[in-house]
């Protein structure tokens, strides 16, 4: 359908590409990319956790090793905040794309 649209305007495939396609592709982009950090996030601090020497991975089994509650409680906090942010920022592009397709 979308390459059918850019045949009736006339446009080159690039142009189609341009105005049409990415167009229509980047709210699902943009959706698959809010599900792609949230893994990636968690894909890297089990990393760190066991495989690292640093990190907020490593830190975090350290405070669990230590029973340090205070670090815990910190370490998590600021991931969630960071998770948070990231997703709500996400979120505000994929909504306002979703709005105008």
């Amino acid at each position: 359908m979308f390459a059918r649209t850019g045949r009736v305007l006339r446009l080159s495939p690039l142009a189609s590409t341009q105005r049409i396609l990415l167009p229509a592709a980047l709210p699902e982009i943009v959706a698959g990319i809010r599900v792609g950090f949230s893994l990636t996030l968690v894909g890297t601090l089990l990393g760190e956790m066991f495989g690292s020497q640093r990190g907020l991975g490593y830190l975090l089994i350290q405070a669990m090793n230590l029973h340090n509650m205070r670090t815990i409680m910190s370490v998590t906090l600021l991931l969630v905040i960071f998770a948070a942010s990231v997703n709500a920022v996400l979120l505000a592009i994929d909504r306002r794309l979703r709005a105008r397709a």
